[in-house]
């Protein structure tokens, strides 16, 4: 069974297309500027884009700066908890990955 939530926002905007509720919006066909969220963690790119869209970010902060500067680059973390922890992280990773790859392969 398909989300109730999905059906019936498809279903409203199959009509606002109908009514042509989309045809004036500002910037109707020209590309769309994308930004390199890949940098950000995956649970903070929605954040980051609501933040930004409100007003409520720099207009020279970007994910790329502020990652770089952020305690949870191993590169530039000033702590050496944060990269104990941070490399605590990445060794149950990578140990996740191999028992996962290696499961995969005595299928």
């Amino acid at each position: 069974m398909k989300n109730i939530f999905g059906v019936l926002s498809e279903a409203r905007i199959r009509v606002a297309i109908a009514q042509g509720d989309f045809d004036n919006l500002p910037g109707k066909g020209k590309p769309l500027a994308i930004e390199n969220l890949y940098i950000l963690p995956p649970e903070l790119r929605a954040a980051y884009l609501v933040l930004k869209n409100s007003g409520y970010l720099e207009s020279g902060l970007s994910p790329e700066s502020t990652y770089a500067e952020s305690p949870d680059n191993p590169e530039t973390a000033s702590l050496i908890e944060d990269r104990v922890i941070m490399k605590k992280h990445l060794k149950e990773t990578s140990l996740r990955y191999r028992i996962t790859m290696e499961f995969r392969s005595r299928r």
